[in-house]
């Protein structure tokens, strides 16, 4: 059973300078990194995450976006080739505010599969883990006629304890597809905190889950629906078999909230803020060689991922360029 998460009704906005749960792993005792954007430099308002200056739709409604990429190894709970490019997604995240209020009325989320480097057919979906059912109204979901059969044509998937869409069973009909996700806020009682993706911080985890964007691969889903990878020490769905954590090579604590972590302290999952897929050195994330370890493609992110994002955190922009996809 999926843990539940505490949740209260407002942030006192003063308190939450918030830590970026970017690039994938932050600890709470770590002091502030910031993450770099595409200006070159990080911000302490939103904790390095990029976020762009609010904009004005009408008189009603101001918005603030953030954009990334995500990373999946499908070969878990073994390692695998580690090779970090089963699934790669760039995600973008808008959060609509009322004008009047400042409270959140709408978050749209866009997310386009960008590589399948995948043997499997894996699906790909996220929680709004910590954000009740009750407080979403109504989701809606453009993806071209692509549809999860775990949605059962619902807005959201049954059986869930939070809010949770699967996008597609199959990547390989999905690549390069967009997948528009609208979600519309029950009441106008949220801050902008409580939809800000990937923070990581003492105060907002006490106070709401960090956990709002809380994405996932599903692993060989043309034969079944408990298998999952999130991004480290984020915690699966209700669906997720736990039979799986502590077999392999997976290290997973879940009563201590360690999850999704092997045995030589590597990710399942990640994500990297403000930044896409490409094949631009030191701007772009550039994919690993198909069966290359992202710990050769990347000779800075092993250092990175052991020291729990201590060191090296702009480990993405030095590649061997003769280990990943540059053009």
């Amino acid at each position: 059973m999926q843990p539940t998460l505490n949740r209260q009704e407002i942030i006192p906005e003063k308190e939450t300078l918030a830590m970026p749960y970017s690039i994938l792993i932050s600890q709470m005792d770590q002091p502030l990194r910031l993450v770099e954007g595409p200006s070159g430099g990080g911000d302490l308002k939103t904790g390095g995450v990029e976020e762009l200056p609010d904009k004005s739709i009408n008189d009603k409604e101001i918005y603030n976006s953030f954009k990334g990429v995500l990373s999946f190894e499908d070969f878990w709970p073994s390692k695998g080739d580690y090779d970090m490019n089963d699934m790669i997604v760039e995600y973008k995240r808008e959060i609509y505010k009322s004008v009047l209020t400042s409270k959140v009325v709408k978050v749209i989320d866009t997310f386009v599969p960008k590589h399948d480097g995948a043997n499997w057919q894996n699906g790909f979906g996220y929680q709004l883990t910590g954000i009740a059912n009750s407080d979403i109204k109504k989701i809606t979901v453009e993806s071209g006629g692509i549809v999860s059969q775990f949605m059962e044509g619902q807005d959201r998937e049954p059986g869930q304890n939070y809010p949770t869409i699967i996008l597609f069973d199959n990547q390989k009909a999905a690549i390069n597809k967009t997948f528009t996700v609208t979600i519309d806020v029950a009441q106008e009682r949220f801050t902008e905190t409580a939809f800000t993706p990937f923070f990581n911080n003492k105060f907002w985890e006490q106070t709401y889950s960090k956990f709002n964007m809380n994405p996932f691969i599903i692993i060989s889903a043309n034969t079944g629906r408990d298998k999952e990878a999130h991004i480290v020490k984020f915690p699966p769905t209700s669906k997720m078999n736990f039979s799986y954590f502590g077999t392999g090579s997976d290290v997973s604590r879940p009563d201590e909230g360690l999850y999704y972590v092997n045995n030589e302290n590597m990710p399942t999952g990640l994500q990297i803020s403000g930044i896409s897929v490409g094949t631009k050195r030191g701007t772009d994330f550039l994919v690993p060689v198909e069966t290359t370890s992202i710990l050769e493609a990347y000779p800075k992110f092993g250092d990175w991922a052991s020291s729990f994002g201590a060191s090296n955190p702009y480990w993405w922009k030095d590649p061997d360029n003769s280990k990943v996809i540059t053009q």
